[in-house]
């Protein structure tokens, strides 16, 4: 009895370590998602001349469940024709964002879909830009901070197997 109580001990804290990696893993593929987006408007915008609500229905069972969940509550409000407003972008933005990132996401899909083909295609690119250095700090995230946290948890866990044993 008292092996499969350290066992359990371990394996919690173990996985805890492993909710933690996934966390970050999360955050990576929402900013890759994003990126993947922004280049599916760039093209689709300027060769296909394609709406922003087609552009989110071809794409959208391409991405991660959160930004998929993200552009279908965007693309609702389009198809709604209701206001598109900052509030009412934010009510269902990503809860793992950090508020910088967030502001800045509703600010681009605010302006989405708003300007002529060219000046939309400016905001794409400077979009990218910024996306692209949130993309830059949640894979370091995930290569640093997650790996540290994931091997502390194991080893916490192990410390406390140690010190009820």
């Amino acid at each position: 009895m008292r092996f499969f109580v350290l066992a359990s001990i371990l394996a919690l804290f173990t996985l805890i370590g492993f909710l933690i990696r996934a966390y970050y893993r999360s955050r990576k593929r929402f900013f890759d998602d994003l990126i993947s987006f922004c280049n599916h408007l760039s093209v689709e915008i300027n060769f296909s001349k394609n709406t922003v609500a087609q552009i989110i229905e071809r794409y959208s069972d391409s991405y991660s469940k959160p930004f998929h969940k993200l552009i279908s509550n965007y693309a609702h409000l389009q198809a709604t024709n209701a206001d598109i407003t900052h509030e009412a972008l934010a009510s269902f933005m990503w809860s793992r964002l950090k508020k910088h990132e967030a502001s800045v996401i509703i600010d681009f899909l605010f302006e989405l879909g708003r300007h002529g083909v060219s000046e939309e295609t400016q905001k794409l690119e400077n979009g990218l830009v910024r996306f692209n250095s949130f993309l830059t700090e949640a894979t370091d995230d995930l290569t640093r901070k997650a790996s540290i946290y994931m091997k502390l948890s194991i080893i916490f866990g192990i410390g406390v197997v140690i010190l009820i044993w």
